[in-house]
């Protein structure tokens, strides 16, 4: 796997695996040790833990990986064509230092408005909730950025840009964010990553509407339409 270097934007970053350092908790060698001699122990009961290092292949940035390490099963065909479960070491990312950017962030952009969405990026791999809670908040800085008033809840204060023409066409995506950060709180409600890389983009075309229009996509494909092709 290669992610987008957090820190030149360019490059890729891939894992070091040469460099990888994995081993098993002590609570888990202590359970196999102690409760497991007649032979009940299961290798699905093994925790591990792990730290990798990538590097980019621009500009030599290096990011540490980090998280936990347990056995899953996976199924082949066997020579018979019948399924053959094998048992492999499976990573599960929870941390990436420093974190990667899963969006471009426009540089005009609010700091405050960024910082929220730098914390959103380090929460993503541990916790898809969390992430959704930080991507609404950052909706809210950046109202605040607009002095729009904090008067009753978001879902109010977003309504409110009716009349602001900076933010007016961008309601409806503020709104979808908005209820996006609520699944994020509410007990029941289970966001996948790919819930959460849908609200990066949505996040991401609102900050390029209003801090660099002209890279937005609304932008580019009004372009494209007048000038009937994307070649110059």
């Amino acid at each position: 796997a290669s992610y987008p270097c957090p820190s030149c934007d360019h490059g890729r970053i891939s894992f070091c695996w040469d460099r990888m350092n994995e081993k098993e908790i002590n609570s888990s060698k202590y359970y196999r040790d102690n409760y497991c001699r007649d032979g009940s122990w299961d290798i699905y009961d093994y925790e591990g833990v792990f730290s990798a290092p990538l590097m980019c292949n621009v500009c030599n940035e290096t990011v540490f990986s980090s998280g936990k390490t347990f056995y899953d099963i996976y199924y082949v065909e066997a020579a018979d064509g019948s399924p053959d479960a094998e048992h492999k070491k499976t990573l599960q990312i929870q941390f990436f230092t420093p974190p990667l950017k899963y969006i471009k962030i426009p540089l005009t952009c609010p700091k405050s408005v960024s910082e929220c969405l730098m914390e959103s990026f380090s929460l993503f791999p541990l916790s898809s909730a969390s992430t959704a809670n930080k991507i609404r908040v950052s909706i809210e800085k950046l109202l605040d950025s607009f002095q729009i008033p904090a008067d009753g809840n978001l879902h109010q204060r977003i309504e409110s840009i009716k009349d602001n023409p900076q933010l007016s066409h961008l309601e409806k995506a503020m709104i979808a964010l908005k209820w996006i950060g609520n699944e994020g709180s509410h007990a029941g409600k289970t966001l996948s990553k790919e819930n959460i890389e849908t609200a990066f983009l949505i996040v991401e075309h609102v900050l390029y509407e209003i801090y660099e229009p002209e890279k937005s996509i609304h932008s580019i494909v009004n372009s494209v339409v007048t000038n009937k092709g994307i070649t110059k």
